[in-house]
């Protein structure tokens, strides 16, 4: 398994790994930074990456493993929690993406 050391904050990840590796996330992030993920050859499920939170957590782990085959995921670091926090993304689907209670005062 190959081991890859505190990649640049603010970036995405392309997994073109071609057999597991461990990422190792900054040791210092900023409040507010953002890291992903993507696969856009829908390697993942064969050769997972480990992202290692380096003393942080993230999602609440001292590492995720991330191996579903076509992930595109993103996180920000909460300084407050100490924690990589997933980002949902809404899709044009979804039938209420925004709350409308506010509009209706």
């Amino acid at each position: 398994m190959q081991q890859r050391a505190h990649p640049n904050i603010n970036r995405r990840l392309l997994a073109l790994n071609e057999e597991a590796v461990t990422v190792y996330l900054t040791p210092g992030p900023q409040d507010g930074s953002r890291m992903g993920i993507s696969d856009p050859f829908g390697r993942l499920a064969t050769y997972p990456v480990t992202l290692d939170a380096n003393g942080r957590t993230i999602e609440g782990a001292s590492s995720l493993v991330v191996n579903t085959a076509g992930t595109f995921k993103e996180w920000f670091y909460r300084a407050d929690l100490g924690d990589w926090v997933a980002i949902s993304s809404k899709i044009a689907l979804s039938a209420r993406p925004f709350s409308l209670n506010n509009l209706n005062q």
